[in-house]
């Protein structure tokens, strides 16, 4: 895995799944744990962790290269749903205000961050 510049944001990405789509996150999790471009990789979550209703892995990324491998996650997700924020101090307008979306946003339980 790389390492990230000093001084650069670095960003979250959530892939969500259900139990249909449960291969096809495990297939992306496993080219996503080979890219050179990801920072750190965690686990698959089988159910509600944080403000995440549903199961669903998160990847690290470095703002030099969040857009490449939200552009190969763009032609490969298929019909997951992937959300974007920064790993900023405020963890409601990360999740909100500076969110983003590849495919239907989930509802995610704001309120722990309130």
């Amino acid at each position: 895995m790389s390492q990230s510049i000093e001084g650069e944001p670095q960003y979250h990405v959530h892939i969500y799944f259900d139990e249909e789509r449960s291969p096809l996150a495990h297939r992306l999790r496993g080219v996503l744990e080979d890219d050179p471009r990801v920072e750190a990789l965690g686990r698959m979550h089988t159910g509600p962790v944080g403000p995440h209703p549903t199961r669903q892995f998160q990847v690290l990324l470095a703002s030099q290269n969040l857009d490449d491998v939200l552009g190969w996650l763009e032609r490969n997700r298929e019909s997951l749903s992937v959300l974007i924020h920064p790993d900023i101090d405020d963890d409601l307008a990360a999740h909100t205000t500076h969110a983003r979306w590849l495919g239907s946003p989930v509802s995610l339980d704001l309120e722990r961050f309130r």
